[in-house]
């Protein structure tokens, strides 16, 4: 059985964009920035809106598009993959450094394994942080992408159907803003 969906080769990744981000960690932020514009202190930001009229999940080459570090790192036991984003990359303020880190730990209601994720940013100080200086703050909002399958392989992803017990939700526009 698949358990996550995606493509069978790093090729295909490749070849398509993966336009659907399958099993990407995308941001700077994910999801949609209205207008693809944001403010931050008294200073505007524009970001590509490939998504018109918004920006969604980072911009023109989101952090899922670009080539990570990676180190195998707790005895083996884990991959950490890491990326520095630079002051300005897609138009965000400030230079962060991103990391992902899957790693393997004992399973707490079984004899098996669990496949965990850790996501981080830090924002890499340069100089002397004033007030108003802005490029020392940047929006975060990272996410990981996968889709789980939690049907068969010929039912796939598509007939999944899920119930959420909660007081409210947001609501989207048109533009799912």
């Amino acid at each position: 059985m698949d358990i996550v969906a995606g493509y069978k080769d790093a090729q295909t990744y490749h070849d398509t964009n993966n336009p659907v981000w399958f099993n990407a960690i995308v941001g700077r932020v994910a999801n949609r920035i209205a207008g693809g514009k944001f403010t931050l202190g008294k200073k505007s930001y524009s970001i590509f809106a490939n998504n018109p009229p918004n920006s969604l999940h980072g911009g023109k080459i989101g952090i899922s598009h670009k080539i990570w570090d990676g180190a195998i790192i707790h005895d083996g036991s884990a991959v950490r993959f890491s990326l520095q984003s630079s002051n300005g990359d897609q138009g965000f303020p400030g230079t962060v450094t991103i990391n992902a880190t899957y790693s393997l730990r004992p399973s707490f209601s079984s004899s098996g394994v669990v496949l965990q994720l850790d996501m981080s940013a830090e924002l890499v100080q340069s100089g002397e942080f004033t007030e108003g200086n802005v490029s020392q703050e940047s929006p975060i909002n990272l996410a990981s992408h996968t889709y789980f399958n939690l049907g068969d392989h010929h039912n796939g992803i598509l007939d999944h159907y899920l119930k959420l017990e909660s007081d409210s939700y947001t609501p989207v526009d048109e533009h799912l803003i």
